[in-house]
């Protein structure tokens, strides 16, 4: 009777960690459209019609960081991967800064 128990309580628990990480990841999967979507259209995109000639807008994930506080460290990171595989920031060849063009 105590295996039983012993048991439940395990499949319990293993039911309950799977829920949370569940909902965590859709918190985070959430929070990374928003951010990216805040990102994109609100500061690359407007960024990129000002800039001229050799001019370019410094950006980096320890930017995205303190501009943006609110939003996981999780959520940052992501985003960060997702705009230098989508080319949004490069790299200046002069210093190596990530930068918009």
């Amino acid at each position: 009777m105590e295996m039983i128990t012993v048991a439940i309580s395990v499949v319990v628990l293993i039911a309950v960690t799977v829920c949370v990480r569940f909902f965590l990841a859709a918190k985070v999967a959430r929070e990374v459209a928003q951010l990216e979507n805040i990102v994109i259209n609100d500061v690359i995109l407007p960024a990129r019609e000002r800039l001229t000639g050799h001019n370019r807008f410094l950006i980096g994930e320890e930017i995205l960081r303190e501009q943006f506080p609110t939003y996981s460290d999780e959520a940052v990171k992501e985003v960060w991967k997702r705009l230098r595989d989508s080319k949004f920031v490069e790299i200046d060849p002069f210093d190596n800064a990530w930068c918009v063009r």
